[in-house]
């Protein structure tokens, strides 16, 4: 699915993460975070594992569109966050 990509050097990174049964989700109850076990954040879609891919936000629809194609699940498209711009 992703050779293509990966040849061309456009991947930088992907991951696969574990299924969301083995999650914890992290909530803040009375101002204090609440780990609980399980995918409980109330989603109808979660994050199976992520890409990072060099090159336009163009290449990154096309390549989006070819893993659609073969999955037939939506893929959703973020550029990275600059660290510079995190409030510290």
């Amino acid at each position: 699915m992703d050779r293509e990509p990966r040849a061309s050097g456009e991947v930088v990174d992907s991951q696969h993460l574990t299924d969301p049964t083995q999650a914890t989700t992290v909530r803040f109850l009375d101002g204090v975070p609440a780990p609980t076990d399980g995918p409980f954040a109330e989603i109808k879609e979660s994050l199976a594992g992520y890409w990072i891919v060099e090159g336009t936000y163009e290449r990154a629809v096309e390549i989006a569109a070819q893993v659609v194609a073969v999955t037939e699940y939506p893929i959703e498209i973020r550029r990275v966050m600059d660290q510079t711009s995190l409030p510290e």
